[in-house]
């Protein structure tokens, strides 16, 4: 299947990776803002399915290394999975549209847009 035309269930993962060089700062309060309003119209216009920040006081992982289960968290990590949304769209470009209208882009953020398979759910 041509994964770029491809409609149904899309989810946007939202990624962070701090910046080694200091940025200007934004403000928080704003960003916060921005993405709120930008939230609720992706729901009002029926496209947004669920959406939902990752509680950053819970960064528990479970990895296999060396044959054995490790749970996290990990200081480690250089990029930080922030959160995330499932978007019912008509096409894959759609949902790409939609990720590259984020208000909040800044050095640093990505946003991954992945079609889901809901027949194997």
């Amino acid at each position: 299947m041509d994964q770029t035309n491809s409609s149904g269930t899309h989810i946007l993962l939202f990624q962070y990776q701090p910046p080694s060089e200091p940025q200007a700062s934004v403000c928080p309060q704003t960003s916060i803002q921005n993405m709120l309003d930008w939230f609720a119209r992706l729901k009002e216009e029926g496209k947004l399915v669920y959406g939902a920040q990752l509680n950053e006081n819970d960064p528990v992982g479970v990895r296999l290394q060396d044959g054995c289960i490790k749970d996290g968290p990990y200081i480690e990590a250089k990029e930080i999975l922030v959160g995330f949304f499932v978007l019912k769209v008509g096409s894959k470009q759609e949902a790409v549209d939609i990720a590259k209208a984020c208000p909040n882009f800044h050095p640093g953020f990505s946003i991954h847009v992945r079609a889901l398979d809901m027949d194997r759910s």
